[in-house]
């Protein structure tokens, strides 16, 4: 039954390629439908549907929202499950990378509107996203914004008090996260949806960390540390000695900048001596060469 399903389907090509799977460009044999296929396969079979995947099925089958990707269907293929998707061309990160036409003040604004009518869909529904980054906005032909890739949502409300700090893409991922807080809200996404207008508007990551501390180090270094007014969490004796750490790492960091650029003037002096040194030995084989031509 299920092989059946997937033969109504021709593969067209291949889309991308995540963490869960890969995403393919198919169309529907009988209605000429182009859709995205993403097949996620299953590691052991025992253990069943991952609950990635089914966290996501859960929250797209609650949503029916004009700035939210469609699905439309679910079923298994061979050792796995295949999601099925309407097609999009492309998203808001190959947009960000086209340096030949970056995006006008329009375009910022209408994908911005739109990005937060899709959030403020999934927050009104309860449904936090945790993974808002340019590669899961995906953009129609037309240049319409709908947010995909529900893999890390999670339901947000007072019945859930905990929750793994462990998600979102590093460069959009919010201080409290980041602190490895698992008491948090739907600020999270709204984070990740200042880091994308910014990025927009600066036509790059407003922080690019390597690590967590490093991506913690830059947004405190730019926006300064929470006062407890701004953030009450952040209080008690295991933050001061958070604060001294952070501190320590400030340090260290301004050290190895100056140490860095120290060594960089370092290479530049000696880069001259270089070029100084080969003028020298120029002027010399040419001068050489002249005596040698004259004695011919």
């Amino acid at each position: 039954m299920w092989s059946e399903i997937m033969d109504q389907y021709s593969v067209i090509g291949r889309i991308g390629e995540g963490a869960h799977g890969i995403v393919l460009k198919a169309k529907h044999k009988l209605t000429d439908a182009i859709v995205a296929l993403k097949k996620i396969p299953l590691k052991n079979l025992d253990e069943g549907i991952p609950c990635v995947t089914l966290r996501e099925i859960k929250a797209l089958q609650q949503m029916n929202n004009e700035n939210i990707v469609k699905f439309n269907d679910v079923f298994s293929y061979g050792a796995g499950v295949v999601l099925v998707f309407e097609y999009m061309p492309t998203d808001l990160s190959i947009l960000l990378r086209d340096t030949e036409n970056p995006l006008t003040d329009s375009q910022i604004k209408a994908y911005l509107i739109m990005l937060l009518k899709g959030v403020s869909y999934c927050h009104n529904l309860g449904i936090m996203h945790r993974d808002l980054k340019p590669a899961n906005l995906l953009i129609s032909s037309s240049g319409h914004l709908k947010i995909a890739d529900f893999g890390q949502a999670d339901l947000c409300g007072k019945e859930r008090q905990s929750y793994s700090h462990q998600v979102a893409t590093r460069w959009y991922r919010s201080p409290e996260l980041l602190y490895g807080s698992r008491s948090y809200d739907e600020g999270v996404d709204l984070w990740a949806v200042g880091c994308i207008f910014g990025e927009m508007l600066n036509k790059f990551p407003l922080f690019r960390g390597e690590n967590d501390i490093e991506q913690l180090c830059l947004v405190l270094q730019t926006l300064g540390t929470p006062s407890e007014e701004v953030w009450p969490v952040k209080t008690g004796p295991l933050t001061r000695s958070m604060d001294k750490q952070f501190e320590k790492l400030f340090a260290m960091m301004a050290e190895m900048k100056a140490g860095q650029e120290g060594l960089e003037r370092k290479m530049e002096a000696g880069q001259e001596e270089i070029r100084v040194a080969q003028a020298g030995l120029e002027q010399k084989m040419e001068a050489g060469q002249a005596g040698l031509e004259q004695k011919m």
